[in-house]
């Protein structure tokens, strides 16, 4: 696979947590969501954010991980920064162990610190 300039993931991962946040703090937190209707609002948040945080420990610690939820906070108005904080914080730890530095990844063809943040960012 081709990569684009890690700039861009980064940039990508950004704007596509924005897009996301702006969606769900505008809609009832116990809304269902359509395209997962055993999921609410809520839970596609803390989905999301959880697998921010997740990819940032696996980075930081380049092992695989146990996959354990952490809930978004009660205050649906918190969910905003929450997010943005979470997106950060992968983005700074990909930074700091450099894009194309192996970690432990479940796609065993892309080993790379990077990855992470492709997924993450699911516009590109």
């Amino acid at each position: 696979m081709d990569w684009l300039p890690p700039e861009r993931y980064a940039a990508e991962l950004d704007a596509e947590t924005t897009r996301f946040a702006a969606a769900a703090t505008s809609l009832p937190a116990n809304r269902t969501v359509p395209t997962c209707p055993e999921w609410t609002v809520r839970d596609l948040v803390t989905h999301v954010g959880t697998g921010h945080r997740y990819a940032t420990l696996i980075v930081e610690t380049d092992q695989a991980q146990p996959y354990a939820l952490i809930d978004a906070p009660d205050d649906q108005a918190a969910w905003r920064a929450w997010l943005s904080d979470g997106a950060r914080q992968l983005n700074e730890a990909v930074r700091e162990r450099g894009f194309h530095q192996r970690v432990w990844t479940w796609q065993p063809r892309h080993l790379v610190a990077g990855f992470w943040l492709r997924p993450m960012g699911s516009t590109i």
